[in-house]
């Protein structure tokens, strides 16, 4: 009882006293990423362009994806607003749920999306100059958002999950206490 009390005022929530009998037996520890180890709220970390202003390619790309429910289309929008930049109405708004949106912006094409979805519409080698910047944010564990403007891919968003500042610490406490620690995702 004493254990499960400690536990709740530190913010760990322990179902019942037996788990805490058994925990000394432990080899192996294996956490969730998403929520977990991460904030759980997926965040622009990078954006790469080789002849837009970062700005307003965010601005463009942002004001297409405020009509979009999806957590990274929220993200993207959510940095815009922290940056204040002025986000405007897209026309002819079409949502491919999985795959990207598609509209115009002050009198310009824009087509958000992922590598398949800029491929079939903008077509195989719509994105060359982009792909070693893909590969480095997908080794990173980023997802890579690309963005055409006017039938040119113009350039890319990164999108993560951080991670939480306290995962660090918590991980190599539990790594000195002897366990093996795994993340599951």
């Amino acid at each position: 009882m004493v254990g499960t009390g400690r536990g709740a005022e530190q913010g760990i929530l322990i179902r019942h006293g037996e788990a805490l009998e058994i925990a000394h037996r432990l080899d192996i520890i294996v956490l969730d990423k998403t929520g977990t180890l991460t904030r759980g709220i997926p965040t622009v970390t990078d954006i790469i362009t080789q002849t837009w202003n970062q700005n307003e390619l965010l601005r463009l790309g942002a004001s297409l994806e405020r009509r979009s429910e999806h957590p990274l289309a929220q993200a993207m929008v959510e940095y815009a607003n922290q940056k204040s930049l002025p986000l405007e109405e897209p026309q002819d708004f079409v949502n491919i749920p999985g795959q990207g949106v598609k509209g115009t912006i002050a009198d310009q094409s824009v087509i958000i999306g992922n590598a398949p979805f800029i491929t079939k519409h903008l077509g195989p080698t719509s994105f060359e100059g982009f792909s070693d910047s893909m590969k480095l944010l997908a080794q990173a564990g980023k997802t890579p958002i690309l963005i055409g403007i006017n039938g040119q891919v113009e350039g890319i968003i990164g999108i993560a999950d951080t991670i939480r500042p306290e995962s660090k610490e918590a991980i190599q406490q539990l790594m000195q206490a002897g366990l093996e620690v795994v993340m599951l995702t």
